[in-house]
């Protein structure tokens, strides 16, 4: 490269330090699909009902999407204080047991995980983003705002070599330079100052020119170095400050030793192996030429054409031989065997998915050649935001409030119908609630179906207790877990001779009222159970005339056990029935769903998820997603809720049995919003489906 040149430099994206990582700079790269399937949730069910056991019934399944737990969790250092987004990123992990560890740079990254050999399956990196790349600079700790960047090209070029990365920087590849060098005039005027001897090691006092490439780009690498030193590289036409110039002298002292690195002990020409004394010799008279040594002349002199609020290459260049240095390497080749093909690299920065060149960069950079870890991203702007509405009614009368008055009741009521079909409350739930009260009372007051209810994929510590409960509680207790309204409610009186009659009763008679039989009942059981129902019959008082003889079909059987249960439902336990019209209400009550004070009765937290939220200024204020739970089970349905955006069980170090929901800080969410400001903003929050769906991978 001769002559006067304008070296371009890349783009650069806006950092915005609100609660939401974010940049202005529109995209419209579509996302790669959805990160592995593997992180749907699905929480085993324990101790489910006999009746689903004996069916071998699959567990429930949460149908939402969770991000999964990582290894090592890293936030990058903020630029400045306050920074919302990082503060509110560094508590809700550090809430989850994920001890963030603060970083400022790549190199920084590379050497924690250097630290150790351990396989990593998952790590996490949360910054800001920009769209093109993430802000974070490279190389070194810096707090200008424009040297905050770790560009695609760098990560590439770094991936490859030290070398490929420093020359990359300036937009050279390894073995070009500043000037059109003539090597034959370089090894002429160090032979005519009298200086051959440095050039005996070589092979070259007499004559020749270097046979290897290391060694050619160790002495003209010396050459761009008295170049630099020399002030023919400058940035837009003027000077470069002593700190841009300081940077640059070691960066090409960086390339001198790499090449030297590649050179030392290897013998030219028969000479002895090359030593480092023999290479800093060579190299320190090369470095100290002056422009008149080297025939430099003005038309020479190169410019880096370096536009305002762009990142400082040479700054940048500096730091990147500090880290080379130090060893940087050799670290980033241990980390790159602690990552395999099954391992991931979760980004969260606003859009840092948006273009999967990028990811793939980063893939590249931290992976073996053969062995590359997985990358995900959003392509929406990330947040961490804390839901400023937080819902915990006592008692029936406020969940009725909340759901029926007030400008965002329709909304709420739309969250809790999603939040029970995540949950399998709806249909599930519903479903078996619903055969049992259309079906026969005896069948209802046994209360033997509850055993069909399948636990359910969120915890909810008040239903088991509730479904095991006596019959006379069970009913009164239905009363919270349905709002249902005191004038539908058996009195106590019903209740207790009903509840006497099961007892002393029909408990005894249930075994044989209940008796499954078909065609494949031998006839000694169905002679059996003739024998019992025809003894029930007659403590009845006959209600079946005339009962039918002995032999008996499994038809006839079935016939008499159908007549004796509608008898006992209507003479002597009805006065159930009109609780049971008026829970079936309640369970198909549209305006008011008796299923939603099921889900709260039975301590579940209700996510109400919205698709939208106010931004301001970069700032979600998170209004419409809701977090809803009983008062009585705040602390406890407030941290399921917590889990619920994790696939796998939160570090034992997670502070959720300290923290509670009144705290806002404790109510942070993983969302996104598409657009970073200007009123109502579409969004995802975790662990919807929408959110995960806003995740790309490579």
């Amino acid at each position: 490269m001769t002559g006067s040149c304008s070296i371009t430099t890349k783009a650069l994206y806006a950092e915005t330090d609100r609660n939401m990582c974010c940049s202005t700079t529109p995209k419209t790269k579509a996302a790669s699909p959805a990160i592995d399937s593997a992180n749907e949730i699905i929480k085993q069910a324990t101790g489910a009902g006999e009746d689903a056991a004996a069916a071998g019934a699959a567990p429930l399944k949460f149908e939402g999407k969770a991000e999964h737990v990582p290894d090592l969790t890293f936030i990058v250092e903020p630029r400045v204080t306050p920074d919302n987004y990082l503060e509110s990123a560094t508590d809700y992990h550090a809430n989850c047991g994920m001890n963030p560890q603060q970083i400022h740079s790549i190199d920084h990254l590379v050497s924690l995980l250097a630290a150790d050999n351990t396989p990593l399956k998952r790590i996490r990196v949360v910054g800001h983003a920009s769209g093109e790349d993430l802000l974070v600079p490279l190389f070194g700790q810096t707090s200008n705002r424009e040297d905050r960047h770790a560009f695609k090209a760098n990560l590439n070029a770094f991936a490859m070599s030290d070398e490929r990365g420093l020359m990359d920087i300036f937009s050279l590849m390894p073995g070009q330079h500043f000037h059109a060098w003539v090597m034959i005039d370089i090894l002429k005027m160090i032979r005519d100052a009298k200086k051959e001897n440095l050039l005996k090691p070589f092979g070259l006092h007499e004559k020749g020119i270097p046979k290897t490439d290391d060694l050619d780009r160790f002495m003209l690498y010396s050459c761009d170095y008295a170049f630099v030193n020399e002030n023919y590289y400058k940035k837009n036409n003027a000077p470069l400050s002593a700190n841009e110039k300081a940077a640059m002298l070691k960066a090409f002292a960086a390339l001198i030793g790499i090449k030297a690195k590649a050179i030392k002990g290897t013998s030219f020409n028969g000479q002895p192996a090359v030593t480092d004394t023999d290479l800093t010799a060579l190299s320190d008279y090369l470095k100290q030429l002056k422009a008149t040594d080297l025939n430099l002349a003005k038309k020479d002199v190169l410019s880096y054409n370096m536009p305002g609020n762009a990142l400082n290459p040479f700054l940048l260049a500096g730091r990147a031989a500090d880290a080379i240095v130090a060893g940087f390497r050799a670290q980033l080749e241990k980390v790159r065997n602690r990552f395999s093909s099954n391992s991931y690299i979760d980004i969260r920065g606003c859009r840092a998915g948006s273009d999967t060149e990028y990811l793939s960069a980063i893939k590249d950079f931290f992976g073996q050649s053969a062995s590359k870890p997985n990358v995900t991203a959003p392509i929406w702007y990330q947040a961490f935001a804390g839901t400023n509405s937080y819902y915990h009614p006592v008692d029936r009368a406020g969940i009725h409030t909340l759901l029926q008055n007030g400008p965002h009741a329709a909304d709420i009521r739309k969250g809790f119908a999603t939040w029970a079909t995540m949950c399998h409350v709806e249909p599930e739930h519903k479903e078996i609630w619903m055969d049992a009260v259309d079906g026969s009372a005896v069948k209802f007051v046994l209360l033997e179906w509850r055993k069909k209810l399948r636990d359910l994929p969120v915890e909810a510590p008040a239903l088991k207790p509730y479904l095991n409960m006596v019959f006379i509680d069970f009913i009164n207790k239905s009363q919270d877990f349905f709002n249902i309204a005191p004038s539908d409610m058996p009195k106590a009186a019903v209740l207790t001779d009903i509840n006497n009659y099961i007892t002393g009763k029909l408990k005894n008679y249930a075994k044989d009222l209940l008796q499954p039989v078909d065609g494949a009942t031998d006839q000694a059981k169905l002679n059996t159970i003739h024998t019992a129902l025809k003894t029930i019959n007659t403590e009845l008082g006959n209600p079946v005339t005339p009962f039918p003889p002995a032999p008996i079909g499994f038809k006839a059987v079935i016939d008499v056990q159908n007549e004796l249960i509608k008898y006992i439902s209507d003479k002597k336990i009805a006065e159930i029935k009109p609780f049971m019209a008026a829970l079936k209400n309640r369970l198909t009550d549209t305006n008011d769903p008796g299923l939603y004070y099921y889900m709260l009765f039975a301590g579940m937290p209700v996510f109400v998820f919205s698709n939208h939220e106010a931004i301001n200024n970069h700032v979600v204020k998170v209004i419409n997603n809701a977090l809803v739970i009983l008062d009585s089970f705040a602390d406890a349905a407030y941290r399921t809720w917590v889990k619920l955006s994790w696939e796998e069980p939160l570090p034992s170090g997670n502070r959720f049995s300290t923290l509670h929901p009144t705290e806002f800080t404790s109510r942070r969410v993983m969302m996104m919003v598409r657009e970073p400001d200007g009123g109502d903003s579409p969004v995802a929050v975790c662990p919807h489906k929408d959110y995960m769906d806003k995740i790309t991978s490579v």
